[in-house]
């Protein structure tokens, strides 16, 4: 009988922390003003609104630069119209500001139908309407019109836009000095931070990371569109032609086996038809079965969460692909970084989301010494190298005037790279690049050779001990700690979850109506009947 108790108690609150997740995952640290909707809860969390009162809902994602950018704005302005604060000209008798607009957001990495049912193809994206037409939105697709406002770091420009829209006079009172981001000195040196010790190599497991991060956006709702095959399938290709990890190269050559019967090329499909080629392509496992497990960033390991990973990730991606891009023996001349920034750049283009860094990037392939001036696998190289920097040196310049505050990590200041220490050949004794040296770095930096293979158990899976794992000793727990498996020390940290998981689920649960409350109730039902 307590075996059977234990047993039901256990089911029950496994599925009630279940329902839980979306939520919880959906937050944003940098906005928690804002009132998070997943797909689960989102029309529950419109209906608290009056039909008739304004939202405000922000679409982002936790890795997009811009979007950590513009979080501390987002909730300067989500703090002031949910909580009434920093308001200038409060009115006497209400906490906030007169005609009620409700600040939300959704995370689309967690929720990323949600994200494409209200066709968001960049992040951020602020959408501005009647409560109501997002509720309506949400039932019958295309059935509003909402507006979209362009998402910039000026919370007082964006209340403004509010205000003419609802022709109202709400005002933000000015942030104050102590809460702006410091300013550095004039040569944009950060004090007092310790460098993380550089790797003489790219990290193979993060360009694996990586790799299946960008085709899961490829493959996206949001993100894959019947006119998208062309850079698709050259993406693709190129992975299959240069991809440093064997089982990665492996997977993309096995997609290109059967890309023209999975997508055949001039079709037409249809929204039906379409959705299963889209479902047959996600699937389709890019880097095998390695991945059985949440990736854990390496040399792409932010010192803040929610830092580096993805976006570091990417250009390494990237400068692996140029280092390693081939000539094709039909081919008389060398025209491999042609094909790599074409491929790369229409990569760019059409899947990668963050609205900022996408404009940048094809601004940069777009310049005088872009795609002209690119023909060679070494000039595809170089230039890689070259607009790797200029990122660097925009976002350092943005954070010594205090706008880069949302997606700078404090621990990896923005540099020229590679540092002298790095590469002590790849600068002359006048300072200067000496462009031959740092070529030969970067070819080799970037093939692959010589680092070390992403770990792997003994079925070939990652997965087991230590994945993922960044440094030694890290991640041991239970048979590891003690010599035995169901040890002591095991059984009671696992009671100790549970108990503490048993209690956040009772109180995250205490709203009537929610989905957690029924569950609470119907655990106490069979908890009597027992």
């Amino acid at each position: 009988m307590m075996r059977r108790r234990i047993a039901l108690v256990a089911a029950l609150v496994a599925v009630l922390v279940a329902s839980l997740a979306p939520e919880c995952a959906a937050a944003s640290a940098i906005a928690p003003s804002a009132i998070h909707l997943s797909e689960s809860d989102f029309d529950d969390r419109i209906a608290m609104t009056r039909a008739d009162e304004h939202c405000l809902l922000e679409f982002f994602a936790p890795w997009c630069p811009h979007c950590q950018n513009f979080g501390p704005t987002y909730e300067r302005i989500a703090a002031f119209y949910n909580k009434g604060e920093n308001w200038a000209n409060p009115t006497e008798g209400h906490e906030r500001p007169q005609p009620h607009v409700t600040a939300m957001s959704v995370d689309c990495v967690a929720n990323g139908h949600l994200c494409e049912h209200f066709d968001v193809r960049g992040y951020p994206t602020v959408l501005f309407g009647r409560c109501g037409q997002f509720a309506r939105e949400h039932k019958s697709r295309h059935s509003e019109k909402i507006e979209k406002i362009a998402a910039n770091r000026d919370a007082e420009e964006m209340v403004k836009r509010v205000n003419d829209a609802l022709n109202a006079e709400h005002e933000l009172l000015p942030q104050a000095d102590d809460q702006k981001p410091p300013i550095e000195d004039n040569e944009g040196e950060k004090k007092d931070v310790k460098v993380e010790d550089e790797a003489p190599h790219a990290d193979l497991e993060d360009i694996e990371h990586a790799t299946v991060l960008a085709y899961e956006q490829m493959t996206s709702a949001a993100l894959l569109r019947p006119t998208n095959r062309d850079p698709f399938v050259s993406f693709v290709r190129l992975m299959a032609d240069a991809h440093p990890v064997a089982v990665c190269k492996d997977g993309a050559k096995a997609l290109m086996d059967k890309i023209d019967k999975t997508w055949p090329e001039r079709s037409k499909p249809d929204k039906d038809a379409f959705d299963k080629i889209r479902t047959r392509l996600s699937v389709h496992k890019v880097c095998g079965d390695g991945h059985v497990g949440p990736l854990v960033w390496r040399q792409c390991e932010g010192s803040v969460e929610g830092k580096r990973g993805y976006t570091c990730g990417l250009w390494l991606l990237f400068h692996s692909l140029a280092a390693r891009s081939v000539v094709p023996s039909s081919q008389k001349n060398d025209y491999a970084g042609a094909t790599w920034l074409a491929t790369v750049s229409r990569w760019v283009e059409h899947f990668f989301p963050c609205e900022d860094c996408r404009v940048h990037f094809i601004t940069m392939v777009n310049a005088k010494d872009g795609v002209g001036t690119v023909a060679t696998k070494t000039d595809g190289v170089l230039w890689s190298w070259r607009a790797h920097n200029e990122v660097n040196k925009r976002l350092a310049e943005q954070e010594r005037r205090g706008e880069a505050v949302g997606s700078g990590d404090p621990k990896f200041p923005k540099t020229q790279w590679p540092t002298p220490a790095l590469c002590p050949g790849c600068r002359k004794e006048d300072g200067e690049w000496d462009e031959d040296a740092t070529a030969k770095f970067l070819v080799t930096y970037f093939h692959g050779l010589g680092a070390p293979r992403p770990r792997r158990g003994s079925d070939g899976r990652k997965g087991g001990k230590g994945y993922g794992t960044p440094r030694v000793g890290a991640g041991k727990r239970g048979d590891e700690a003690s010599g035995q498996p169901g040890s002591a020390v095991e059984t009671v940290v696992a009671f100790a979850l549970f108990g503490g998981v048993g209690l956040f689920g009772y109180r995250a649960t205490a709203v009537p109506g929610s989905a957690g409350f029924r569950l609470r109730r119907q655990l106490a039902r069979h908890l009597r009947v027992i």
